[in-house]
C-alpha cells in the first residue's frame, strides 16, 4: 500500500505535536545578539522571515552558518532548529536560520518554490549583512534531511554561474566556503519516483511538477554534484531512513575525488534515528557529530 495526502497530514501532525513538546524545554536567547523575525522576502500575503543568532567575545569566527530546517518539504518550521542553530553559535559562528514557504500544491508552491524562497534570502544576507554588525567574509550552508538536499543544491547554484543563470538570479550570492548536511536526500529523483507515496501523497509531498522528470532532474543535487567545489561534511547513521543517500553522496564524491568528511554512527540505539543530532542533541552519538561538525568547520573554513 502506498502512501496517501492523509496518511502525509497525520504524520505532520505526529512531528507537530513532538516539536512543540520538545520546543517546551528550549530557552530561547532574548539578549541583544539574536534578532528575530528579520523579514527578508514578501510573497503574495506571506512575510518570509529568519532568526539572527551573533556570536561575540573571544570565541567570535567571523563566519556565518546558514541553517535550513528539514521536515520533508511540507512540514517544519525555523524554531525547530533552534536549539542546533544555537550550539554553533556558542562555538563561535553567526548563525541564521529562516523559513521558507513549505510545499501546497493548492497554492502552486512546490520544491521548486522553496529553492527560490531560499535564493532570495541568500541575496537578500549578501546585500544586508552590514546592516546587522556583520562583515563575514565566509560562509558555510547548513541543512538536516530535506534541508540537507536544499543546502547541496543551492551551494551548487551559488557556485555555478551556468546554473544561477538557469534559476534566474539576478542578484549576488554569498561566497560559499564549505557545506554541512545531515541525514539528506541526495538523489532526488530516485526519492520521488521510488517513494512509496501514491499520487496525492507525491502531489502533498513534492507539490506540482513531480512528474516531469526534467524538472525533478533540476532540483536533484545529484545531478550537478561536480558543481560543489567546496568541502562538503555529511552525516548519517544506521537508522537513518534516508542512509542510502549518504552512503551514496559519500561513494560519488571519492569517485569524484570530492574533498569531504563522511561521519557514519553505526548503533543499532533506536533513538538514535534520522537527524538525531538535531532533535536529539543531547545523545552521546549526536554530540559526537556536532563535535565533528566543528572540527571540520575549524579545520576547512
Amino acid at each position: 500500500m502506498k502512501i496517501g495526502k492523509l496518511a502525509l497530514k497525520y504524520i505532520g501532525w505526529r512531528m507537530g505535536s513532538g516539536e512543540k513538546a520538545a520546543l517546551k524545554h528550549v530557552v530561547f536567547d532574548r539578549s541583544p545578539n539574536t534578532i528575530f523575525d528579520i523579514p527578508y522576502s514578501d510573497v503574495e500575503d506571506e512575510r518570509l522571515k529568519f532568526d539572527l543568532l551573533k556570536s561575540s567575545g573571544e570565541k567570535r569566527k567571523n563566519v556565518l552558518l546558514i541553517d535550513i530546517h528539514g521536515g520533508a518539504y511540507y512540514h517544519g518550521h525555523r524554531s525547530c532548529n533552534y536549539a542546533f542553530s544555537n550550539y554553533f553559535r556558542e562555538q563561535g559562528y553567526d548563525v541564521v536560520v529562516a523559513d521558507y514557504r513549505l510545499t501546497d500544491a493548492s497554492k502552486g508552491l512546490s520544491v521548486k518554490t522553496e529553492v527560490q524562497d531560499l535564493l532570495k534570502l541568500f541575496a537578500y544576507l549578501e546585500a544586508h549583512l552590514k546592516d546587522y554588525g556583520l562583515e563575514n567574509d565566509k560562509v558555510v550552508i547548513m541543512g538536516d534531511s530535506a534541508g540537507g538536499h536544499f543546502a547541496m543544491l543551492t551551494s551548487e547554484i551559488c557556485l555555478d554561474e551556468n546554473l544561477q543563470k538557469k534559476w534566474g538570479v539576478d542578484a549576488n550570492l554569498p561566497k560559499i566556503s564549505a557545506t554541512v548536511v545531515c541525514c539528506p536526500v541526495y538523489d532526488f529523483t530516485t526519492a520521488v519516483y521510488s517513494s512509496g507515496l501514491s499520487k496525492s501523497g507525491q502531489t502533498y509531498m513534492y507539490g506540482l511538477g513531480y512528474e516531469d522528470e526534467e524538472w525533478t532532474k533540476s532540483l536533484d543535487p545529484r545531478e550537478h554534484i561536480k558543481s560543489l567545489s567546496v568541502p562538503l561534511f555529511v552525516s548519517s547513521c544506521f537508522n537513518d531512513f534516508l542512509k542510502e543517500h549518504s552512503i551514496k553522496l559519500d561513494k560519488e564524491l571519492n569517485e569524484l575525488g570530492a574533498e569531504h568528511s563522511f561521519v557514519w554512527i553505526e548503533t543499532k540505539n533506536k533513538k538514535v534515528g534520522h537527524v538525531h543530532n538535531v532533535i536529539a542533541m543531547n545523545l552521546p552519538e549526536s554530540k559526537k557529530v556536532n563535535e565533528a561538525i566543528v572540527e571540520f568547520l575549524e579545520s576547512k573554513v
